[in-house]
């Protein structure tokens, strides 16, 4: 039994209406290296039948010159740009330097699938960002040559960037989940701290009461103001760390006065450099006209005297102390520093070059009991407590510091313009 196999040839109105198959046939062929349609050989033509009629982007790529042609799909990705019969070096344009080693792949004979490829086009007049996946397949004539190459491209730019936009989603929820985690340590140490604190503050209390309820049963009247001091002083100290926790959590009742910090800082000279000792330099580089600052004068005595002590404490073998206030302007890029806003600040400085911290020290320097001193020599409520008063007064704290080279802690307090 004999079969007759129809082939649709471009030359023939049997093929199925479609734009690109207009233009086509309309083009002026004999004008190109690939001459009239008629004299097409028989494989070019079955495989522009093929790609014609593809509902797949798909060009086909001839001979030496790279002639290109291509179907209503693969029309619609090249936007209003007109590139039938030109080098596809020349579709491609800035990238043909990625796709031509893709394309000559293929023309050595092995069919190449290239995925997600990041392009640069150029299609309906303005270059864009896109991703594309390739498929390059070898066409043979009738003697096995390889004559050219059948290019089907899927654009996945859309497939791409929503892929990128989930993992940037994905990334954000892990810092976010990453965060919370942190910050639930923080406030199991936080809790612990206190416990373990409030404890031992209970503890002296309940102690110093239950020896002076054993004296007044044996009727021992003698030291029992003992007793009672040393309870009065484990009270002091529980409302005196309460007070800090109450600093760092921006709750403590502050009283804001216009202050010149120059002249205050240099009234407390003496004072600091007495704190320091004889083994420390204290250096003042104060700013002559400070801009005005509304802040709690006693507490700012404060900070400036726990900060002193703390440098003292990084310079156990002696060293330098350096005091210094100024005026600085942040601007909107410069917001980095812990959501401070953009505006007038003035600064008190105290840096010292003793023993400095490192980087995983100084991230958390400002949580309330971390310390990097040995048991028994502090709470470590100094620097959070400090944190909390320049964060109520609208400031910032700001620390740099490097092992072996000292620490820097910068107070900024927002400019009060009313009262300059």
């Amino acid at each position: 039994m004999e079969s007759t196999m129809r082939m649709t040839h471009l030359a023939t109105p049997l093929m199925p209406p479609s734009e690109m198959g207009e233009k086509v046939r309309q083009f002026p062929w004999e004008d190109t290296p690939l001459g009239p349609i008629l004299s097409w050989p028989a494989t070019l033509r079955i495989a522009v039948d093929m790609l014609l009629v593809s509902k797949v982007p798909t060009c086909l790529v001839w001979g030496a010159q790279l002639s290109t042609i291509y179907n209503d799909a693969f029309n619609e990705m090249m936007g209003k740009r007109q590139v039938l019969g030109c080098s596809f070096d020349d579709v491609l344009g800035e990238s043909w330097e990625k796709v031509g080693p893709i394309l000559f792949k293929a023309l050595s004979g092995e069919a190449t699938l290239l995925e997600n490829l990041p392009l640069i086009i150029n299609r309906n007049g303005a270059s864009e960002p896109s991703y594309f996946t390739f498929s390059c397949t070898p066409v043979r004539d009738e003697s096995g040559a390889i004559v050219g190459v059948l290019d089907k491209v899927i654009e996945t730019t859309a497939h791409v960037q929503s892929e990128q936009q989930w993992r940037m989603l994905a990334f954000a929820h892990e810092q976010q989940v990453r965060a919370r985690t942190a910050d639930l340590e923080h406030l199991w140490q936080l809790s612990g701290g206190m416990a373990q604190d409030v404890k031992n503050l209970l503890g002296g209390i309940c102690s110093s009461l239950a020896l002076l309820e054993q004296r007044l049963a044996q009727g021992h009247l003698e030291r029992l103001d003992t007793c009672i001091e040393s309870a009065r002083g484990a009270a002091n100290q529980a409302v005196a760390l309460a007070d800090r926790l109450l600093a760092f959590s921006c709750f403590q009742a502050l009283d804001p006065q216009p202050v010149n910090v120059t002249q205050l800082i240099d009234g407390m000279a003496a004072v600091l450099s007495q704190s320091l000792g004889s083994q420390i330099t204290l250096q003042m580089h104060l700013e002559l006209l400070p801009w005005t600052v509304l802040v709690d004068v006693e507490q700012l005595q404060r900070a400036l005297q726990s900060l002193c002590l703390n440098a003292c404490d990084a310079l156990p073998n002696g060293g330098r102390v350096i005091v210094s206030t100024g005026n600085v302007r942040y601007d909107a890029c410069e917001q980095g520093h812990d959501g401070l806003l953009p505006g007038d600040y003035t600064y008190v400085q105290v840096e010292d070059n003793g023993c400095g911290m490192g980087p995983e020290a100084v991230v958390r320097a400002f949580e309330p009991f971390f310390t990097g001193k040995s048991a028994g020599q502090g709470h470590g409520l100094g620097l959070a407590m400090i944190y909390g008063f320049v964060r109520q007064s609208g400031g910032r704290a700001l620390i740099e510091s490097e092992p072996g080279k000292g620490t820097r802690v910068r107070l900024l307090l927002p400019r009060h313009l009313t009262q300059d």
